[in-house]
């Protein structure tokens, strides 16, 4: 199989939503890749409290700040920054912020796990 590369224009990208608070835009999908997921994401308040069973996943904050509320820590994040939530680690999300989301292997919805309300 020939490798090329892929270039997706934002009008291209699929728009996700979770809850009225947080937005999605996925570029490059399991079906681009096979070894990541490349997303921005748009937090304007609170997310539940999640966890990816499967994907590591990587934020890197290019406009605005929040919170990443783990159980035993807050993490706060400002533009520039970047967060690595491993797999198997819940967390929640408060602020306003939008970031890259990088998910490593691919974000499957079927590894996703919400854990409470907001």
């Amino acid at each position: 199989m020939m490798k090329k590369p892929i270039l997706k224009k934002s009008s291209e990208a699929v728009v996700r939503g979770e809850g009225s608070d947080y937005e999605i835009h996925n570029y490059i999908t399991n079906g681009n890749s096979e070894k990541l997921s490349v997303a921005v994401s748009m937090l304007n308040g609170k997310l539940w409290k999640t966890m990816n069973t499967v994907s590591d996943r990587v934020y890197y904050i290019i406009e605005g700040g929040g919170d990443f509320i783990f159980e035993k820590e807050k993490l706060r994040a400002v533009k520039g920054d970047m967060v690595l939530v491993p797999a198997g680690l819940s967390y929640r999300l408060e602020g306003k912020f939008k970031a890259v989301l990088i998910n490593a292997p691919p974000f499957n919805i079927k590894n996703e796990v919400q854990l409470s309300e907001k």
